[in-house]
């Protein structure tokens, strides 16, 4: 199963977090489009979505608990 990306995210947070979810949920692989192609920097943004996103996006999820 893939995900389609959807709409345009409001951050690249709300992006990851989505990605997160689905893959948490058994989704082998996603499908971005213009969050990518919209996004400051698309290479980068691509690079944090790849195999590694899991791991940095629980990172994240970790980072903004603390902070609150």
């Amino acid at each position: 199963m893939v995900i389609a990306g959807g709409p345009k995210m409001g951050s690249e947070h709300e992006l990851f977090e989505m990605i997160y979810d689905a893959i948490q949920v058994g989704c082998g692989g996603i499908s971005i489009g213009r969050n990518v192609f919209q996004a400051e920097n698309p290479t980068l943004l691509v690079k944090k979505s790849s195999k590694n996103a899991p791991l940095f996006i629980l990172k994240m999820r970790n980072c903004t608990r603390e902070r609150k």
